[in-house]
């Protein structure tokens, strides 16, 4: 899976998101992704105009 997400703001924002579900076993592609509440989440803060992505898979 690919997940891309990008800042069209002229400002930087941080993003959390969740994948998969509360115990699933989600490997990423050179990442290591802490749990929230048993779920995987990728948190990123991308600086205005930047793009970011995400490959895993469970």
């Amino acid at each position: 899976m690919l997940l891309t997400i990008s800042n069209a703001n002229h400002f930087p924002v941080s993003v959390e998101i969740p994948i998969g579900s509360p115990g699933q076993k989600i490997v990423a592609q050179g990442e290591n992704l802490p749990q929230t509440d048993g779920i995987a989440t990728w948190s990123r803060s991308l600086a205005a105009g930047e793009e970011a992505q995400l490959r895993y898979s469970y």
